[in-house]
């Protein structure tokens, strides 16, 4: 059994949203900045930043088993995982804040890590997942079952009118394989044997005339449905 509770405090890179030359909650700098560059038409400028300070907290858990079952060996593994990062704060460099003075240092803020963004950094991923697996090996036939978890999962749009909530899901893959001679085996298989896929979008500007039925925002998990197969595989 392995487990492991952890605390991270990171100050992240992040890439700004676009500064805009019209935009009036940051006093008109941007179009001073940009002025050299309008004759080719840039009215917008974004860029890397390292001033985003976030905290991670979680606990990790594997317990692994083994014994000896029908003739062969049962391998039983599981895993879990509990996670949360917080953005903590949004530092405006001192340089930009002198830059933007007489502007609005809020709106700076929200340019730098806008809504969007910020549930990138803290809820793009499942906060909760978990996994078990059982692989049985006897002579030349072996035979592996597993189930993963992947929790709730929230999107965050700069509207609150527009949020997203994703259910839980489980998804459960097989391999059944057999050595033909030695050194080659072969395989059937899926993973997500029963196809299951993410929950739909219900807010029409999200789908975006049908063209992103499931988020590009948050992922849980892939959603290209179930994967199946044979394989050969040769050891040498």
């Amino acid at each position: 059994t392995a487990d492991g509770y952890y605390i991270t405090i990171d100050n992240r890179i992040v890439i700004t949203s676009q500064f805009a030359n019209n935009d009036p909650l940051i006093g008109g700098r941007v179009t001073q900045i940009l002025a050299p560059f309008q004759s080719q038409g840039v009215t917008r400028t974004q860029f890397f930043m390292n001033s985003v300070d976030t905290k991670t907290r979680g606990v990790d858990v594997v317990v692994a088993y083994g014994r000896s079952l029908a003739g062969g060996t049962l391998n039983l593994t599981a895993s879990a995982n509990v996670s949360e990062t917080e953005v903590e704060r949004i530092n405006v460099p001192q340089a930009m804040a002198d830059t933007f003075a007489g502007g609005n240092l809020a709106a700076v803020r929200t340019i730098i890590l806008n809504p969007e963004d910020e549930n990138r950094l803290e809820d793009a991923l499942p906060r909760r997942k978990g996994s078990a697996s059982a692989r049985w090996l006897s002579g030349r036939v072996g035979a592996l079952v597993r189930a993963t978890y992947y929790g709730p999962i929230t999107y965050r749009h700069p509207s609150d009118t527009l949020n997203e909530q994703f259910s839980a899901k489980t998804i459960f893959d097989v391999d059944l394989s057999y050595e033909l001679v030695g050194g080659v085996r072969f395989a059937v298989g899926a993973n997500n044997v029963f196809n299951t896929f993410p929950d739909r979008q219900q807010r029409g500007v999200n789908v975006d005339n049908g063209r992103f039925v499931y988020s590009r925002r948050v992922t849980q998990f892939g959603m290209n449905g179930g994967f199946y197969y044979a394989r050969v595989q040769l050891s040498l």
